[in-house]
């Protein structure tokens, strides 16, 4: 098995995929009830889910949620093609037999609203994460939290802590959230993440627009907007035969119904990403995955991903 980045967030300018747009949204609300104009003469990814998320919380294991929350928020690492590398962090370092971690910070690493990402950020996302009774797996091995300065943080834990691959979460603001109930908090609906793309908007059974992030750390990525939307498989479907969709999250009647269909194999991949739960996607084989200067695609899901079709 291959490691996705299904992400598929790549120039869309080709003659293939993607439509023609309207003009952009000036000022857009933060959440509204109609939907979104599309942004005119500019890179855009349009997306289909098979479910609309309920919030965009970066802690859950929902696929849904994930699908958008990913792009918004950073974690400590990412996936990466031999095993999880550095996002955030800058240095990870276990220490007295993996029963403690030396964590330091990568610095100059700006929350969307301009306010610095700090060890306080880490801190208050690990708290958090034990309130909601998430992630156990991570939770139930950490035994203090001490916070050295800005960028340095020591966790005294049992030694499945170590374990790097515990560390992807999505990291959340503590100016925002420090005080907060994260259940069925407004944050979800509008978040504020480190991440590569900006909420934008969010129209109700209709679309989550995300705004690529002039500041990221990284640079900006190469697709200006992502578009997500909910429409129903079969329609959904049609839209992505008349390229008018550029990924689609695929049923499993829908996989089943594609495995015999050679002209839809010749315009279409096919992959399957296990995260929590199976969830398969079609994408345009036109689709250029690589949207950063190193090559590096954008992450929507990870995890180990098997191509279905040829």
């Amino acid at each position: 098995m291959l490691l996705l980045i299904i992400i598929l967030v790549g120039s869309i300018l080709f003659s293939g995929c993607g439509g023609q747009l309207s003009p952009p949204l000036v000022n857009p609300p933060i959440r509204h009830e109609s939907p979104v104009q599309e942004p005119s003469g500019r890179s855009f990814l349009l997306i289909n889910l098979l479910s609309e998320p309920d919030s965009l919380n970066p802690l859950s294991s929902d696929p849904a949620r994930l699908a958008v929350s990913r792009l918004i928020f950073n974690g400590l690492f990412r996936p990466g093609d031999s095993g999880p590398e550095p996002d955030l962090v800058k240095e990870f370092l276990p220490g007295d037999g993996n029963r403690s971690i030396l964590i330091i910070l990568k610095n100059e690493i700006r929350w969307h609203d301009g306010v610095e990402f700090t060890a306080s950020d880490l801190l208050c996302t690990l708290e958090k994460i034990k309130e909601t009774g998430s992630l156990t797996n991570l939770t139930s091995a950490l035994e203090s939290i001490e916070v050295i300065d800005l960028y340095n943080l020591k966790v005294h834990c049992k030694p499945a802590a170590a374990e790097t691959s515990l560390w992807t979460f999505g990291m959340l603001p503590s100016h925002l959230l420090l005080k907060e109930n994260l259940t069925g908090n407004s944050f979800f609906n509008q978040p504020t993440g480190t991440g590569p793309y900006r909420f934008l908007g969010w129209s109700k059974s209709s679309e989550i627009l995300l705004d690529a992030n002039p500041d990221y750390y990284e640079g900006s990525p190469g697709i200006s907007r992502c578009i997500f939307r909910f429409e129903q498989p079969s329609v959904a479907m049609l839209k992505l035969k008349n390229h008018e969709l550029d990924v689609l999250e695929l049923s499993a009647e829908q996989v089943a119904n594609q495995a015999s269909d050679k002209e839809f194999q010749q315009a279409f991949r096919v992959l399957s990403t296990a995260l929590e739960g199976t969830q398969t996607f079609a994408v345009c084989k036109d689709l250029n995955l690589s949207i950063f200067p190193d090559g590096r695609g954008l992450i929507l899901q990870h995890d180990w991903v098997d191509e279905l079709l040829p």
